[in-house]
């Protein structure tokens, strides 16, 4: 486990949507200056302004994208509650990797407000810290 993993953990991350209907948010990634300055080229902190949630029984995936793009970052395992425990990334490029990580989504007043993932394939951190606009409630 990096440090940057025993950071942000508990500086990222009430019950996980059901069904197979995708659900999908607006909003910004967004990292603090200081997990700004820690990041280093073994980690790769995502850009996105949407993120979408699919789920199929326990099964289910995070992505994070661009609006209006097809390039998306997607983390993938079981979800529990509203952890998902990550065995895989598919990136940008389409490439699939085995993963270790863990997402969360996080709520204020009963509503999505964040959703963070941290995972690591290959020697590499994949990070996202999805904020919610307030708009997309």
């Amino acid at each position: 486990m990096s440090i940057l993993h025993s950071i942000i953990t508990p500086l990222l991350f009430a019950a996980a949507p059901k069904g197979d209907t995708p659900i999908e948010l607006n909003g910004f990634c967004q990292y603090t200056e200081w997990v700004q300055q820690r990041a280093d080229e073994a980690t790769v902190l995502l850009d996105c302004s949407r993120f979408v949630l699919d789920q199929s029984g326990s099964s289910a995936g995070f992505e994070f994208g661009q609006r209006g793009w097809k390039s998306k970052t997607r983390f993938e395992g079981q979800l529990v509650g509203e952890q998902l425990d990550v065995t895989a990334l598919v990136l940008s490029n389409g490439s699939r990797l085995e993963a270790r990580g863990e997402c969360e989504i996080f709520r204020t007043n009963g509503k999505v407000s964040v959703v963070s993932c941290l995972a690591e394939a290959k020697a590499v951190w994949y990070v996202a810290n999805f904020k919610v606009s307030l708009i997309s409630h």
